[in-house]
Formats: C-alpha cells, sequence, structure tokens
C-alpha cells in the first residue's frame, strides 16, 4: 500500500508557516470596516468566547498532538482564552484571526510558541504540513471551515478539534441517518462527537448549547484522493434528484437502467439513501467503473481495497 513518501506528488504543496494569498494582508468582510464598533463585529463575526480558562482548557485537552504534526492550527483565536491554554502544552501555534481587533489583542499577549497571523481562514493556506487543526467555530462559517480543512487533504489534516453547534455535530456524526455533506467525505474521514458545552459557557450567551466535533483521517481509503471530486459530484447527483429509495435516485442521476450497477454494488434497489452507509456509497461508486482485475463475489466490489489509500504510521 502506497505511505506517504511515495505519494508526495499527490500531496497539497505546503512549506512553513500560514500566510494570506497575495493581495489580502488584513482582510475585512464586505461592510465591515476596521473602525466599527465591537458589538457590530461581533455579530458578523458570529464571535462567542469561552467566559472562563478552565473551559478553554477542558476544551483544549481533547486534542491529540500528533508525533508527525509540525504545528497546531487554531482557527479564529478571538479573546485568546483557547490559544493560552495551548501555549502551555509547548507545541508551535499557528493562531488565524479574520478581526483585526482580536488579532491585535491575542497578539499583544506574546504567548511563546504562538504566531498569530490576521486573515479569512477561507482564503488562506497552511503551510506546515502535516498539522492539526483546532477552534471555536463561528456558527454562520462552521461549515465553510470545516469543508476547507477536509480539502487539505488527510496528508496534511491529521485531526481537528472544533466546537459548534450541537444539533449541527448530530447530523455530521449521522444522529439523523446519512446526508450529503457526510457521504462526499466518508471515504477519507470520520465524524465524532466529544465534550459538550452549555450555551452559558459563552460570552455574549449564543442561540444554542455547543458540542465538540472530532475529524479523524481514516488508516485506509478505498478511494484514491485525486478522485475526490468525481466521487463527490457522483454523491451530489444523487442527493440532488431528490428521491429517497437509492434505485429511483440512481436511474434519473444516470438517465438509464441501473439495475446492474447496483448489483455489482451489493444494494437492494429499494434502500434508502439516507441510510446507506459509507462502505454502500464506495461500492456504488466503484461498481459504476470497476478497476482493472476487479471481480465480484456476493455483489461486492474485490480487489479495490487500498486502491490509491494509504495507512498512517
Amino acid at each position: 500500500m502506497p505511505n506517504k513518501s511515495t505519494r508526495k506528488a499527490d500531496r497539497p504543496n505546503v512549506s512553513a508557516t500560514v500566510h494570506p494569498q497575495r493581495g489580502s494582508s488584513r482582510p475585512e468582510p464586505q461592510g465591515v470596516a476596521p473602525d466599527t464598533d465591537p458589538g457590530t463585529r461581533r455579530r458578523v463575526f458570529s464571535q462567542n468566547f469561552f467566559r472562563s480558562a478552565s473551559d478553554a482548557g477542558d476544551f483544549t485537552e481533547q486534542l491529540t498532538y500528533h508525533e508527525d504534526a509540525r504545528c497546531v492550527v487554531e482557527i479564529g483565536p478571538g479573546s485568546g482564552r483557547i490559544t493560552t491554554s495551548l501555549s502551555r502544552l509547548g507545541h508551535p501555534v499557528v493562531a488565524v484571526e479574520i478581526d483585526e481587533h482580536w488579532h491585535d489583542k491575542v497578539k499583544a499577549l506574546g504567548l511563546p510558541n504562538v504566531e498569530v497571523q490576521c486573515g479569512d481562514f477561507l482564503e488562506w493556506e497552511p503551510h506546515d504540513d502535516p498539522f492539526v487543526a483546532i477552534g471555536n467555530l463561528p456558527f454562520g462559517t462552521g461549515t465553510d471551515i470545516l469543508r476547507r480543512c477536509l480539502e487539505f487533504s488527510p496528508y496534511s489534516l491529521l485531526e481537528a478539534v472544533f466546537l459548534m453547534q450541537q444539533e449541527y455535530v448530530s447530523k455530521r456524526v449521522g444522529r439523523y441517518g446519512g446526508n450529503s455533506f457526510n457521504a462526499q467525505w466518508w471515504p477519507w474521514y470520520t465524524f465524532h462527537e466529544g465534550r459538550a458545552f452549555p450555551r452559558q459557557a459563552f460570552q455574549p450567551v449564543p442561540r444554542a448549547d455547543t458540542s465538540t466535533l472530532f475529524v479523524i483521517p481514516r488508516e485506509e481509503w478505498e478511494i484514491d484522493w485525486r478522485e475526490r471530486r468525481t466521487y463527490q459530484d457522483f454523491v451530489a447527483a444523487v442527493y440532488d434528484t431528490g428521491h429517497a429509495d437509492i434505485g429511483t435516485a440512481l436511474r434519473k442521476a444516470a438517465r438509464g437502467s441501473t439495475s446492474h450497477w447496483l448489483r455489482r454494488a451489493g444494494v437492494p434497489a429499494g434502500a434508502l439513501v439516507k441510510q446507506l452507509g459509507p462502505q454502500d456509497w464506495v461500492e456504488l461508486y466503484m461498481a459504476r467503473n470497476p478497476p482493472p482485475g476487479a471481480r465480484t463475489h456476493g455483489g461486492r466490489t474485490q480487489g479495490t481495497r487500498g486502491r490509491g489509500g494509504r495507512k498512517r504510521r
């Protein structure tokens, strides 16, 4: 099975630090000037910070610092409570803050092992590979930030620990059944729930309780990372049909008969789309165009495990 050294050419272009894209040194969201009052900026950026250092420490201690990681990337340090807790662990930290006001505040703390940079994380590239990520993510842009982290690839992101709205975390861990977002990332990542924090633990008090979302790369992949976009387009096409059962949805997405396709994948035509598991989606994708040398046994595609995948050291 290929490992990191044999797949180096396929990895993102990374180097030593996190820096903004060219021409965006201190980006400001549209309509938010640097001198805007703190209350307005807090609403625009969805800023809700831990009230106590103790809660911030409880959240931070959930992060596992992998021996292969070169740094911790904190997304949105805000008031710096989480940053301070991270600093005490002694690992290199790069804190990316979109709000110039809080960037300056955290930088003024002079925390050891911490580099504070100002910019929109959605427009930044982490250049310390591999890394672990952590952050109290804004409710409004949490999904975009999560997707951005996943796109860096499991080569780069060794683990992520994010504080997010509790209902959203429930969706990611599959408490309400399957969904398009989860299905699109299942071949490479798993989502798990960690410690919960009540809304009263934050200032100002948000509209909902929060919970910790763990993002863990899978040890082995069955779909090559280079096929990610093709696979994700396939999943999106099936979900976009709006049909509940996979037989009808797949037939509508493919615009033709799919009975042989379903038999190769070993997935019943009457199975509900939202009830399909990670392996079902892998088998459906692989069965649409079986790789050379693959054979079927009991409806399951054989000979595909480890195709383009890797096992973490």
